[in-house]
């Protein structure tokens, strides 16, 4: 009679296991770490775009309806405001007027032009598209990231 081996399957062990997860878990910390970098990035992009949005939105209104339209950028406790205002009657009914469109990812906004500028910050665009005082936004993000907004013909932004 001849004895055969058995061949039983060996499952992991306990040990083996904890290793993988514990892996896993470095792994996944790590990513999440670098991942809310990423995340801050993309919030002060997508804020300073939205800035740049809202000031071309109000040149396009004075240009629109001949008015004077101002922007008046106040600082908040989570970060700043913008609102865009005109006495133009005909204007009242303008959605995004005396709206407040803030960013809360923007650490600091500075306003540099020939005179000091403080807080709140405010920018006039006259009928015909150009603004007063003339000069460049400096927008800061909690990062040290620092980004000058040309406020001339087209409102363009430098890094």
């Amino acid at each position: 009679m001849k004895l055969t081996k058995k061949r039983t399957k060996r499952a992991f062990t306990l040990i083996e296991i904890m290793v993988c997860i514990s892996l896993l878990s470095l792994i996944g910390g790590l990513f999440a770490y670098k991942a809310k970098d990423l995340f801050s990035v993309y919030n002060f992009r997508s804020d300073k775009r939205k800035l740049i949005n809202a000031l071309e939105l109000a040149r396009h209104l004075s240009v629109s309806y001949q008015a004077d339209v101002e922007t008046v950028i106040t600082k908040e406790k989570l970060g700043y405001d913008l609102v865009i205002s005109t006495d133009e009657p005909g204007l009242e009914d303008h959605n995004m007027l005396f709206k407040k469109i803030s960013f809360t990812h923007i650490d600091k906004i500075a306003y540099l032009s020939d005179k000091k500028k403080e807080d709140p910050i405010k920018i006039l665009f006259s009928s015909s598209g150009w603004l007063f005082p003339v000069g460049t936004l400096q927008i800061r993000s909690k990062g040290e990231e620092v980004v000058n907004i040309d406020l001339g013909i087209n409102i363009t932004s430098s890094s």
